[in-house]
């Protein structure tokens, strides 16, 4: 799976022990697949109270390559192997690897495939604000060939 610089950096300091410890990393990984499964945007989504002591840029930053993550995975239809090489890539130890790899299985196996396309649909939408004029705002959709 091709991943973003950014997205990298952001699973790197999810790996990172020192920022986040096993359990504020479970529920991180639990909260990145509940919001993408959410029906309707909650903005109250990272307010766990295991995150309460979390830097909030980071955390932002984490769960957004964490879902970033989630749905390359998805798209791709990667299977362990794939997932695994790509995680151990940006520095997740071989537990991260599992509690994420074992979130996705049970995910991705609930849902049937057309809903995954659906749910992909819905889910790449992309903001872009433009630096030169404030006011101007592009929307793109990007799909999943079927």
């Amino acid at each position: 799976m091709e991943l973003s610089e950014s997205v990298q950096k952001g699973l790197q300091s999810l790996a990172d022990a020192t920022f986040f410890d096993m359990k504020t990393f479970s529920v991180l990984i639990e909260v990145a697949f509940r919001s993408l499964l959410s029906a309707h945007a909650d903005r109250s989504v990272l307010d766990q109270p295991e995150f309460k002591a979390l830097d909030q840029k980071l955390l932002k930053h984490c769960h957004t390559a964490a879902t970033t993550c989630i749905l390359e995975g998805v798209k791709q239809n990667a299977d362990k192997s794939t997932i695994s090489a790509c995680l151990e890539d940006v520095s997740f130890d071989a537990e991260r690897t599992e509690v994420f790899y074992t979130t996705y299985l049970v995910i991705t196996t609930l849902l049937c495939s057309s809903h995954v396309n659906n749910f992909l649909l819905q889910r790449s939408s992309f903001q872009i604000h433009s630096r030169s004029q404030p006011q101007t705002v592009f929307f793109f959709m990007c799909s999943p060939e079927i």
